[in-house]
């Protein structure tokens, strides 16, 4: 369900991300993770590189789960095959949202995978009546085998997005259709330090709609 990362990788561009973990379980029904991740992209016009740190919770109770993770947060409750869940992220922190300064509200539906995978599409809508959009996510999570300890697993994300949030973020309007904005695949190798610690390491493709010339419209992309 979580996006690794809030780094997008540009129109086939490769990142790297290396990632220290630190959980700590207050029972069987909470839990807490605290992450600190370095992040490289390298694009055709160079590399850059973030630091990036995250505090991710769980609440199971008898009707759901409250989630906190990747700058969403809302509730979760158990459906035919896997769960639905109705949300609010915050676009400057969330992997598919933008560095615009407002939330999207968010309703998913997700499948349960071998290995305790998920795969889960929604709908986000913008909060309020500012640059007013609607997106559709698609989010992979899907442990796939154990190699010497560690752990690998694929990660995926993609979203389209309608014709006004285009617009309000500066991507091209080809037509009034939904489009696609990014698409992503990444694959993670996890190693167990000890109980608490554990160091992730990855690499990324993805594809990103470029943006439209800054005088057709209001408010920029960011990268």
């Amino acid at each position: 369900m979580k996006p690794y990362l809030s780094l997008l990788p540009s129109r086939q561009a490769m990142l790297l991300m290396l990632g220290a973990l630190l959980s700590a379980h207050a029972g069987a029904e909470s839990s807490l993770s605290a992450s600190v991740d370095v992040m490289t992209r390298q694009t055709a016009s160079g590399a850059s590189s973030r630091l990036q740190a995250s505090i991710d919770a769980r609440h199971d109770t008898a009707i759901g789960s409250f989630f906190l993770q990747d700058g969403e947060a809302g509730w979760a409750i158990p459906a035919p095959a896997g769960w639905v869940s109705l949300s609010l992220a915050n676009e400057p922190i969330w992997s598919l949202g933008s560095s615009s300064s407002h939330n999207m509200a968010l309703a998913r539906y997700g499948v349960d995978l071998p290995n305790n995978g998920s795969l889960s599409v929604g709908l986000a809508k913008r909060v309020g009546n500012t640059a007013p959009g609607k997106m559709m996510v698609l989010n992979l999570e899907w442990p796939l085998t154990t190699w010497h300890g560690q752990k690998i697993e694929l990660l995926g994300w993609a979203s389209e997005a309608d014709t006004q949030r285009r617009y309000s973020l500066g991507h091209e309007v080809a037509n009034s259709h939904w489009q696609l904005e990014q698409a992503n695949l990444m694959l993670v190798a996890s190693h167990p330090l000890n109980r608490e610690w554990s160091l992730d390491a990855g690499a990324a493709a993805g594809q990103r709609k470029p943006m439209a010339p800054i005088r057709q419209v209001g408010r920029p992309c960011w990268g």
